[in-house]
């Protein structure tokens, strides 16, 4: 997922944030949220990341594994 959509998904559930990046000012970098909206946005990115594995998107990051059969030896 690129910043820009990140900064848009975090747009559409929490008021008053319109960048990301730090600001250098405590006024502009802390903001007042209430819990709905932190809730709302963690469904949604858990949504999206779901549908992203379900979806095959993402399958290369996924370790490969093979069966272990009688005999193998550890490392």
């Amino acid at each position: 997922m690129s910043k820009a959509e990140i900064l848009k998904l975090i747009k559409e559930h929490v008021y008053g944030v319109s960048t990301i990046e730090p600001q250098r000012m405590d006024s502009l970098d802390f903001h007042d949220v209430h819990i709905s909206s932190l809730v709302a946005l963690v469904e949604k990115s858990f949504e999206l990341g779901k549908n992203s594995v379900l979806n095959r998107q993402h399958w290369d990051v996924v370790p490969k594994t093979r069966v272990i059969e009688y005999g193998d030896q550890y490392d």
